[in-house]
């Protein structure tokens, strides 16, 4: 078994979930790691806010901005039917991820 919503992986390990599926794992598998590890941990606690704060934003897009920003050579681009971010996203989660980090 295991839990998807990374707000849910204390919960779900305490119930038997043995690991998560995590959409934020492909920009941040430390974290993700760190909470399934010690699922009542600091990071564990922390992502939910940080897929909260991610999903403002067209989630694809953002996902690899943050992938680029953390040094993979990779364009930010995304195919249709979903949508670029805009110069304002793009602005606005990077001055996320600068405090971030």
């Amino acid at each position: 078994m295991f839990v998807g919503p990374e707000a849910l992986i204390a919960q779900g390990m305490a119930a038997g979930a043995v690991g998560a599926v995590s959409g934020l794992a492909s920009a941040f598998p430390e974290r993700v790691a760190a909470a399934v590890a010690r699922p009542d941990g600091p990071d564990s606690a922390a992502l939910g806010d940080v897929r909260a704060f991610v999903e403002q934003f067209p989630r694809h897009a953002a996902l690899k901005r943050i992938v680029q920003r953390r040094g993979v050579d990779m364009t930010g681009e995304v195919r249709r039917p979903l949508r670029q971010l805009t110069d304002g996203e793009r602005d606005a989660l990077d001055a996320w991820l600068d405090a971030l980090f």
